[in-house]
């Protein structure tokens, strides 16, 4: 499963990134994109998820084009997809693209609610954050992703 995840995911960012010009000067035709961001409820009693949205200002994608980013083990979704590198982020430009494009902080990670573990010192808990947490985390935002934009789950 995992291996058909990554060929997945290195599959959609070739797909999304060919023929995409990395100018560092923003061009006057360039599409305007709207951003926002929101807290939502993990699913678990006091955790709320940092959930971020671009899109070209005022038109909605297709169901086909919603790419949801989640972090790794090391740093927050917004460093890792939606930090300016001269003016335009990973998010900004496949959002420019036509997607709609979402990123999500798990637990313990850039905006989301940090787990009360993490104000104790590091040897009184377990590691905090396992794979199994963090998939709980990502299955909470796409559920709130698919209520949002009216989608069913595909198959």
């Amino acid at each position: 499963m995992r291996g058909r995840l990554l060929r997945f995911s290195c599959l959609v960012m070739s797909v999304l990134l060919g023929g995409i010009s990395f100018s560092p000067q923003a061009s006057a035709k360039e599409p305007k994109l709207e951003s926002s961001d929101v807290m939502i409820p993990s699913g678990d009693t006091g955790i709320e998820l940092f959930v971020r949205n671009k899109h070209l200002a005022g038109r909605e994608s297709s169901p086909d084009k919603i790419l949801i980013f989640v972090h790794g083990a090391t740093y927050p979704a917004e460093t890792a997809f939606d930090l300016p590198i001269e003016g335009v982020s990973m998010m900004d430009l496949i959002a420019m693209r036509g997607y709609d494009v979402y990123l999500v902080d798990v637990r313990g990670y850039g905006r989301s609610t940090r787990p009360v573990e993490m104000s104790q010192p590091p040897e009184a808990n377990k590691p905090i954050v396992s794979t199994k947490v963090a998939a709980h985390d990502l299955g909470a935002a796409v559920d709130y992703i698919l209520k949002k934009r009216k989608v069913t789950r595909s198959t």
